[in-house]
């Protein structure tokens, strides 16, 4: 596998292993809680880490296939070159705001956090770190779509590989 086709399919990858995790922790403790009567006390934190990163990965598979929610009834009835010149406006205001809320105030939240999770005692800064990983992979989907200009993601008629 070359580094290419890795950092293309790393979220996809991450997303996985965090659902998997999630399905086998919650199962684990549904066992231990009703079978042995000894519930698992961690199993929340640790499914909330997986949902968290399942969530921010997902920002950026998302991102890679253009599957965000989006309302371009108006926009799609323009004209060709108006209606993609409105749809560049759009992926630059994305760039800007995931560039901003999520890479730039991400990693700022998870660098200024001391805070540790109750039972497990991991620090948020590994929990926190999925905002701003999250919001640079989808960057780098979304800057591919720029550079390459594909007609075809921009126009929302598939994904950008």
């Amino acid at each position: 596998m070359n580094f290419v086709k890795l950092l293309r399919n790393i979220d996809d990858y991450i997303i996985t292993i965090a659902i998997a995790g999630t399905i086998i922790v919650v199962s684990s403790n549904i066992f231990f809680r009703y079978v042995l009567n000894s519930p698992i006390t961690w199993t929340e934190e640790l499914s909330i880490a997986f949902f968290v990163y399942v969530t921010y990965f997902g920002l950026s598979s998302a991102m890679k296939r253009n599957s965000h929610i989006g309302i371009d009834y108006f926009v799609r009835k323009l004209p060709d070159p108006l209606s993609y010149f409105f749809q560049w406006v759009r992926l630059i205001t994305i760039f800007g705001i995931i560039l901003f809320v999520f890479v730039y105030l991400g990693f700022q939240l998870a660098l200024d956090t001391t805070a540790q999770t109750s039972i497990l005692g991991i620090s948020y800064i590994y929990i926190y770190l999925s905002i701003p990983l999250g919001g640079i992979l989808a960057l780098l989907h979304l800057t591919y779509v720029i550079v390459t200009r594909n007609k075809d993601f921009i126009k929302h008629n598939k994904g950008a590989y």
